[in-house]
């Protein structure tokens, strides 16, 4: 019994409506246990069909594409690899705008930040974290301190001062360097 059903709308479709005239035929060999099947050629690898097949193991020979497909698997598969795709489209634009959505937060909390270090209670903390320092680096030891660094953001705008620390711009820069980690 075939599996494609006819002709919808100018195209061949099979049971459930997937159009299958995009996809080349292929009778296999007849062999002992009857006529050869028409199958789809797989677009992905042009050397097997649709359900496995390798065209060099089943025999055989390319015939019009108007011919129904007798095998019952290839047009399954169609459908099957068709979900997929959908599947992987929608996963794909899912996880597009939670990236877009992630990166629009991190840019407002950074946008927050740095209206939040041009305050009045940012700069009495950061005055206090130097003080403390006695004006000498925490990370060196040696150099004069210029900046207060976060050792959290988790706390911003009502951090503890034990979660700053007063550091000279090379220990800064070093303290934000990529890969700095174990």
């Amino acid at each position: 019994m075939a599996a494609t059903v006819g002709v919808r709308g100018g195209k061949l479709v099979d049971a459930s409506g997937v159009d299958l005239s995009a996809y080349k035929r292929w009778r296999s060999a007849d062999h002992e246990r009857g006529a050869g099947r028409v199958h789809l050629l797989d677009p992905e690898n042009a050397e097997k069909t649709v359900c496995g097949f390798p065209l060099a193991v089943i025999g055989g020979q390319q015939v019009a594409s108007v011919a129904g497909v007798t095998c019952r698997r290839c047009p399954a598969l169609v459908v099957s690899r068709l979900e997929r795709d959908e599947r992987q489209r929608e996963w794909n634009a899912g996880v597009e705008a939670a990236q877009r959505k992630a990166e629009a937060e991190a840019a407002e909390r950074r946008a927050r930040y740095h209206e939040y270090l041009k305050t009045p209670e940012w700069r009495a903390k950061r005055r206090l974290v130097i003080e403390r320092a006695r004006g000498l680096c925490e990370g060196c030891g040696i150099n004069a301190a210029t900046q207060v660094h976060h050792l959290t953001y988790e706390h911003v705008g009502a951090e503890f001062l034990w979660e700053l620390r007063a550091v000279c711009d090379g220990c800064h820069e070093r303290a934000h360097a990529p890969g700095r980690g174990l």
